[in-house]
Parts: C-alpha cells; structure tokens; sequence
C-alpha cells in the first residue's frame, strides 16, 4: 500500500511539474527582445504624445521618442559608420551628440552604401531632435528620402512631422517663445547678405551680454547657435569672403559660450586649408592655441590638433 501511495505522489509530482515547466516556458515565450522593448516603448510613448497639450510634458516626450529610436538604429544597423558613432555617444551630454552629428556630417556619403546612407542621415536626425535643432533635424530627412530608395524613411519623417506639430501647438496654447523652435531658413531665406551679416552682429551683442552671467548662460547659447547658423550659411554662399568671419565665430563658441570643442575642431579643421582666410589666418591660429593652455583642451584629442597649426 505504501508503494502504492509513493507512486501516486510520484505521478502527482510530476504533473505539477509539467505543468509548472509549462508556464514557465510560456512566461518565456513572453520575453520580448531589446528590440520589441524598444518599439513598445516608442509606440506608448507615441501615445502618450497625443495625451499631452503641455509644452515641457510634450518636450519631454519627443525628446524620449528620438533617443529611443537612436537606440534603435544602434541596435539594427549593420553599417559601421554607425557602430563608430556609436562609440562617440558615450552619454546624451551636449557635447558627445555634437561631436558625434559633426562626424556622422563628415563622412563621404558618395563612397557609402545606400543602405548606410539611409542609416547615417536618419541618425543625424534623431540627434538633431535631441538637440533641439528641428530644422536640422528636418534637412536630413528630407536629404534622405531624395537620396535613398527607401519607403520607411519617409514614414519616418511623417512621425517626426506630427512630433514637431505637437510641439508647436503645445507651444502656442502655453503662449511661449522657445527661439529654438524659429524657423530660421524661413528667417533669412531671402534676406540680403549684408543684413544676414548685421543681424548677427546684433545677436553677436546680445549673446555675449548673457554669457557674461552663469544664470543666463544658456540663453546666450541659444543666440549663439542662431549666429552660427547665419555665418554657415554666409559661409557656403561666399567662402572667400566669409571664411574668417565664421571661423572666428566657431573659436568664440568655446572661448565665451562654453560650447562643445567640436566648433573648435571645425575651426582648425578649416584653417588647415591655406585657401581659407588669408588675410586674418594668423591672428585666428594665435587665437586657438592660445586656447590649448585649458585644462579641458589639453585633456581631449583636439589638443594634438592644435600643436599641428
């Protein structure tokens, strides 16, 4: 009888095993991959975009929906050109995403794959959104969908479409004025040079003002980038004639605004070439190295850089 009993608690046993190993194999099936968490996470925090009519909450939630899709593109794509950017993203700190935007600007885009190319300009995008720069961000997709036979971009720049629709409404109904949102192509589009270059001399004014104070620091970096961003486009339009201006501007954002070593690193990168700013090259190259005396400078690779001048 006892044998009996054993056995029936034997058989007991292993039902409740089975059915235990069952479940338990069933919980697994579950288990998303780092993938699917990351596309779940994008797709509730999409639908919590259209649950939001404040401006900081819907900030918030659009700057979460580009760095998740950054994690995204790092886990999916095969080109290497993204694993390096990768490398150069070692936080989300200003510093390490323009770094890592003046890189992805600099590689050969006429010497990539095209499946790399959709892959390094869709990146761009999503750092440019993190940065705040949308109309940055904008220009890449849209470089994008003309340079790559690829339908999925273009519904990716539809979702950045509604993103930035859902900041400016938030924006207009909380009745503020973020200058990050301006749209400055359509600013200085048809603005004549001279006053493109007179208006950043104002802001020029304005910004050094505010960098004076470490309250109102960061005011002044917002002036400062719509100030670069004139002196590019000044730039590109007549380099003969601009080339010293703009580099002049790149050295100021790491003397006075305390910007990123990437603005000084596109200045050297430019004095390099003996064609650009002839007559003001020296005084802009006694200016940088007059800079690699900064703890910051001589910790960071840009220091070699400066010594080559």
């Amino acid at each position: 009888m006892k044998n009996g009993k054993k056995k029936i608690d034997l058989n007991l046993k292993k039902i409740f095993q089975n059915i235990f190993n069952y479940f338990n194999k069933e919980e697994e099936k579950k288990e998303l991959s780092p993938l699917e968490k990351i596309e779940e996470e994008i797709s509730k925090q999409e639908s919590n975009l259209i649950l939001h009519d404040d401006y900081l909450a819907v900030k918030l939630i659009v700057n979460k929906i580009a760095d998740l899709k950054l994690k995204k593109i790092a886990l999916t794509s095969k080109s290497s050109y993204i694993k390096q950017a990768c490398k150069l993203l070692k936080d989300k700190s200003e510093e390490h995403l323009l770094q890592t935007l003046y890189f992805l600007d600099n590689i050969p885009m006429n010497k990539v794959e095209d499946y790399e190319k959709k892959d390094i300009l869709e990146c761009s995008a999503y750092i440019a959104e993190i940065l705040q720069e949308y109309k940055r961000a904008s220009d890449y997709y849209k470089k994008a969908i003309n340079s790559c036979n690829d339908v999925t971009i273009v519904q990716e720049f539809k979702k950045y479409i509604e993103r930035f629709n859902a900041l400016t409404s938030s924006n207009k109904e909380n009745n503020k004025e973020d200058k990050i949102l301006r749209d400055l192509e359509t600013i200085y589009t048809n603005m004549s040079e001279e006053k493109m270059l007179k208006s950043a001399k104002t802001l020029e004014n304005i910004a050094l003002y505010y960098a004076k104070s470490p309250k109102s620091r960061e005011l002044s970096k917002r002036y400062y980038k719509e100030i670069v961003y004139i002196l590019k486009k000044l730039y590109e339009l007549n380099q003969d004639k601009y080339a010293c201006e703009y580099i002049r501007v790149l050295i100021d954002g790491v003397e006075f605004f305390m910007f990123s070593i990437i603005y000084l690193k596109e200045a050297i990168d430019l004095l390099k070439d003996s064609n650009n700013c002839k007559e003001n090259r020296e005084l802009l190259i006694d200016r940088v190295k007059s800079l690699q005396d900064k703890e910051f400078i001589k910790k960071s690779k840009i220091y070699k850089d400066i010594l080559e001048l």
